[in-house]
């Protein structure tokens, strides 16, 4: 009787079992094809004052930020006019360079008689603050996660886009960088009305990294997840067996 009961039990959980493994199956299929190693997608043609751009930047604390601004200065703002920040909550540093930086890109528009566009930012909770315990950084980073989603949002009106989503994310090294363009695979992944053309994500590794690729660079790179993978010392360009560049080299870009 028990072994009767035993086998009726395996036969209703079989079926069951397969279509759990069918689902996880199809789901790690189509999250490797989206990858853009395996898929990269062509860059999508615009014109340059009809179809201006949109342009997510990833900001750090401290030296990140400066690299930042540095990798952005002589923005073309016609092409970019429409531009958002992402800052870690705390960041005040941040949010003052950001300031300085649009004021910057206004009076040179002026001067040269360009489209300056607008600009916004977005706030979102550290992954991992200074100090804080290994234990509760996943906690941490699952709500940081739930924030950066809400990042992608349509711009406000005072930053008016033609598209839902950023044509570019780019980012330089911060913790909340691998996280944010976690989120953007995500959206990617479930394919979401205006993602398959939008979030095109570059990661440049900070001028500071010589030999040794940052804690976000080595998940970046592992992970596949950016369309560019830019680094700025030789020692960092690494290829795979097929020759394959995983790490970008382009020479010093913040001197």
């Amino acid at each position: 009787m028990e072994v009767v009961r035993l086998i009726t039990g395996l036969s209703n959980f079989v079926p069951l079992a397969l279509l759990s493994l069918l689902v996880i199956l199809t789901g790690a299929i189509r999250a490797i094809y989206l990858l853009p190693v395996i898929r990269p997608r062509k860059p999508q043609k615009r014109q340059r004052k009809k179809d201006a751009a949109y342009i997510l930047v990833v900001l750090g604390s401290g030296g990140h930020t400066t690299e930042m601004f540095m990798l952005l200065a002589g923005l073309d703002t016609a092409r970019y006019s429409t531009r958002r920040y992402v800052i870690s909550e705390g960041d005040n540093h941040s949010i003052t360079r950001m300031r300085d930086f649009e004021l910057t890109l206004e009076l040179d528009a002026i001067q040269r008689g360009i489209i300056y566009g607008a600009y916004d930012y977005k706030i979102v909770s550290r992954a991992r603050k200074i100090h804080q315990s290994l234990i509760t950084t996943p906690i941490s980073t699952l709500a940081t996660f739930i924030a950066c989603l809400g990042v992608f949002g349509r711009p406000s009106k005072q930053a008016p886009s033609r598209t839902m989503y950023p044509d570019l994310v780019i980012a330089n090294g911060p913790a909340t960088a691998f996280v944010l363009i976690c989120a953007s695979f995500v959206l990617r992944y479930f394919n979401l009305p205006g993602t398959s053309e939008a979030l095109r994500c570059v990661y440049v590794e900070s001028w500071a990294r010589l030999h040794q690729l940052s804690l976000t660079g080595r998940l970046l790179r592992l992970s596949g997840l950016c369309e560019r993978f830019l680094v700025q010392w030789p020692d960092l360009e690494i290829r795979n067996r097929r020759g394959k560049q995983l790490g970008e080299y382009v020479g010093p870009l913040v001197i």
